[in-house]
């Protein structure tokens, strides 16, 4: 009987022991239970290794370190200044415009841990500047970037600049006769550029030979871009010289440029003709050599400039004839607004000076290109002599935007009705 009470006695302390153990588990708080299933850290980065972002940049952000390796992982993304850096569901980022992201943050869903990349910074990086500008009035708005800038080209080649607005492959700006060019970005859609603003609004004149006083039927003329928008502007300020029984009377040439061995000379085809209808600069380096020579032919004592004429029967509404616009290509206007803002501002100052504010700029800037005449031509196509004289006084015969006018779309549709023309400019 005692052997047996002892035995029971002593295996006691282990039957309380395990009751201790088993006490000691039960009251361990969950937290820290290890759950291999679920994230506990891990770490967010870029796939490129950047730290600084252009706009335009894409990216992925992926994920390391993850703890525990074994947990299942769903990941998903969010951008605290979406309209700087753009995150999609799957981690890919765009860089939309210069700014500082304060926060991309990542979660893992199943277990609701985050974590984050702070003050990831997006620039516009280099302006990369590239334009292209036909050689004449254009470029006297724009006289300074022509002069100063690196990347700012001419040409004479008028003909191949519609082909650049449609490739987009080679000039950031393009400078092109804003109606034409506005067919095909705005109409067409066959050319990825926007229209900033117009820069030049018409510098036609109707001149003629031996005659002080306004054409009238029966008169010869000889002028060129039939049914184009200068050519509806003349019929629209000379309505009864483009009757049926008169059109005889009046010879198309292809381009303003075709007209001007008709300018000096006053013939067309060996035969005198009455009037003319030309654009400046063309017309003062004409008349400084025709009412000097010995030639009666070709005096011009006649001068209308178009523009006054459309004010006229447009009541004042318009003084201008829609002509060179300046374009931005659409991608480049996207990544880098700054750029395109700062210059556009800068172009506005020019037109102001050429305008007439400050001629004296206009004349150190085109010496910067060259201090000889010719070479200045050869660049600007006229060369400073001629740009002071047609713009002193306030004359603008080279026929610059009033800098404080915005010519919108809407603007140069109403011109458009005026004229009669059969079409309109869509808005983008």
């Amino acid at each position: 009987m005692n052997k047996k009470i002892k035995l029971f006695l002593s295996a006691t302390p282990l039957i309380l022991g395990a009751t201790t153990m088993a006490l000691t588990l039960a009251g361990c708080s969950p937290t820290n239970i290890v759950d291999d299933s679920k994230v506990s850290t891990f770490s967010p980065y870029f796939k490129s290794g950047k730290t600084e972002f252009i706009t335009g940049d894409i990216d992925t952000i992926l994920v390391k370190e993850i703890t525990p390796t074994t947990a299942k992982t769903d990941f998903t993304f969010s951008s605290s200044n979406a309209d700087i850096i753009s995150v999609d569901e799957n981690g890919g980022l765009e860089a939309l415009k210069a700014g500082t992201v304060n926060e991309i943050t990542v979660t893992e869903t199943n277990s609701g841990v985050k974590n984050s990349i702070k003050n990831v910074v997006v620039t516009e990086g280099n302006e990369d500047f590239s334009l292209i500008s036909p050689a004449g009035a254009p470029t006297l708005a724009i006289y300074d970037t022509i002069s100063s800038k690196a990347g700012a080209e001419t040409t004479t080649q008028v003909t191949q600049i519609p082909a650049y607005l449609q490739s987009g492959d080679k000039y950031n700006y393009v400078i092109f006769d804003s109606i034409n060019a506005l067919k095909l970005t705005n109409n067409a859609k066959k050319a990825n550029y926007t229209y900033l603003g117009m820069l030049t609004g018409g510098n036609f004149h109707l001149v003629g030979y031996n005659h002080q006083d306004a054409p009238k039927v029966g008169d010869k003329i000889v002028t060129f871009g039939q049914n184009l928008v200068p050519d509806l502007a003349l019929k629209t300020c000379y309505k009864d010289l483009f009757v049926d029984s008169n059109l005889e009377n009046i010879t198309y040439l292809n381009s303003v440029s075709d007209v001007l061995p008709v300018l000096k000379s006053g013939l067309y085809q060996g035969e005198a003709i009455d009037y003319c209808f030309i654009a400046q600069p063309l017309l003062f380096s004409a008349m400084s050599v025709n009412n000097n020579d010995s030639i009666t032919t070709n005096d011009i004592l006649f001068n209308e400039n178009l523009n006054t004429k459309i004010s006229e029967i447009t009541g004042g509404k318009f003084d201008y004839i829609p002509q060179a616009g300046l374009f931005v290509k659409d991608d480049y206007l996207k990544n880098k607004p700054n750029y395109v803002n700062a210059f556009y501002t800068d172009v506005k100052k020019q037109m102001k000076n050429a305008y007439g504010s400050d001629l004296t700029a206009v004349k150190t800037s085109m010496e910067k290109v060259s201090t000889d005449v010719k070479e200045q031509a050869a660049k600007y196509g006229f060369n400073e002599n001629i740009a002071l004289a047609l713009q002193k006084d306030n004359k603008n015969q080279f026929g610059i935007i009033d800098p404080e006018k915005d010519i919108t779309i809407d603007n140069i549709n109403e011109f458009l009705t005026a004229i009669s023309a059969d079409f309109q400019i869509k808005q983008k």
